[in-house]
């Protein structure tokens, strides 16, 4: 049972980068080997990859929220090459090209401001929704993701019921 909690918990992040989903997963092979020997020294690498990918992270919002308020205008005005972004930023070529191809920063890494205003886009709810359903959480967990977007569709009707003429 131990070993199928570890197992959800280390694949329940939505996107793990530079090999981190398939450090997990020898972790999890390791640990249902009973090699546990194995398994620890690949969960202490493992730990220690997050640690980094943690700090990056941070690193790179620091940045982005320097370069949002104006506060760099060396680098605001500047144009860079993806390598050149991603190595100021601190992160892979990989996550750059994820966040670039998906058109989104994880709402997680979001700051707090951002994430509430982010929290009321249908786009948003409707991720919630699909989460908890592949995640098999309980339905009270998509009850205020239901009760928005229900909410959303009523202002939304309303005002195209407002404005909208037939010419």
């Amino acid at each position: 049972m131990e070993q199928l909690k570890l197992a959800r918990t280390a694949l329940k992040v939505e996107v793990l980068q530079n090999g981190l989903r398939k450090q997990a997963i020898e972790i999890i092979k390791a640990s249902c080997a009973l090699n546990f020997t194995r398994a620890i020294h690949l969960t202490e690498h493992y730990i220690e990859q997050l640690t980094r990918e943690q700090r990056n992270a941070e690193e790179a919002i620091a940045i982005t929220e320097k370069l949002l308020s104006g506060e760099n205008q060396e680098l605001s005005s500047a144009i860079l090459t993806r390598k050149e972004t991603a190595d100021l930023l601190q992160i892979s070529m990989d996550a750059l090209r994820n966040w670039e191809m998906n058109g989104t920063l994880p709402y997680e890494v979001m700051p707090a401001a951002l994430q509430k205003a982010a929290s009321l886009l249908p786009l948003t709810q409707g991720i919630k929704m699909l989460k908890a359903a592949s995640l098999g959480m309980p339905m009270e967990s998509v009850i205020l993701p239901v009760v928005i977007m229900f909410v959303l569709i009523v202002i939304c009707v309303g005002i195209s019921l407002r404005l909208f003429k037939w010419e």
